[in-house]
């Protein structure tokens, strides 16, 4: 479903939809290891953190949702606790430049397309030190799928699956700002099913991946602009 790696690219991990985790030997192209959560976890969102020591993984389970925290050199699990949020297991979290917050974005969560402000339509700012939800960014219509932050820590960009397009929101002072605009040469394009994003090295353009245009679209983060697309050939 799913795999991250850490930031050596020595070792990653994968999602199985279950509450297991597999360690992969990207060097030897193999399975070296097991990681066994909550019996009843579903497993279906990772990040490793900024400094590459822990692996941060959000399930959900019969008591809520589940955030732990694993050793990415021991693989044990060094903390997990339980988050009350309406979220579904559909989307892609961020963390913090000092790898404290987690920012969770609830899915689609009741959003769909004809009606976008259906659903939680939220980014859960969650305290790893705290062990709780610390701040909500709400109105983020359309269903939030996934986050990725500025290079400064200061915004992040939201992917939405029913809504417009693609949301900056505040990190600081946690609040939702001005959808991004789109570019005269791609308004026509399906502004729905944007599923996820990467941001680029120098941190300058944002390339989204959107399903129902079948593409990827590059946005200019100076201007705030979906500005160009490109349409990917299906395999």
């Amino acid at each position: 479903r799913d795999i991250v790696f850490t930031k050596d690219g020595k070792t990653g991990f994968i999602d199985t939809g279950t509450n297991q985790v597999l360690v992969f030997d990207p060097v030897n192209d193999s399975i070296i290891k097991t990681i066994a959560l909550q019996e009843n976890d579903q497993i279906y969102a990772m990040v490793v953190s900024q400094d590459g020591k822990k692996l941060i993984t959000v399930s959900s389970s019969a008591n809520g949702y589940e955030i732990s925290s694993i050793d990415t050199l021991t693989f044990s699990v060094l903390d997990n606790f339980v988050i009350n949020i309406d979220a579904t297991n559909q989307s892609i979290p961020a963390i913090s430049s000092d790898d404290r917050y987690l920012y969770l974005p609830s899915g689609i969560a009741g959003s769909y397309y004809g009606n976008p402000d259906a659903g939680a339509n939220t980014v859960y700012v969650v305290d790893l030190v705290e062990r709780k939800v610390a701040h909500e960014i709400r109105g983020i219509s359309g269903g939030p799928t996934s986050i990725r932050i500025s290079k400064d820590g200061s915004t992040g960009y939201v992917t939405t699956f029913a809504g417009s397009g693609v949301y900056t929101v505040d990190l600081k002072n946690y609040q939702l700002l001005e959808p991004m605009k789109w570019g005269d040469g791609i308004k026509d394009l399906p502004t729905t099913d944007l599923r996820n994003s990467l941001l680029s090295p120098d941190g300058t353009q944002l390339y989204v991946l959107g399903f129902d245009i079948n593409g990827i679209i590059f946005a200019d983060l100076k201007t705030n602009t979906l500005q160009d697309a490109m349409t990917l050939n299906r395999v």
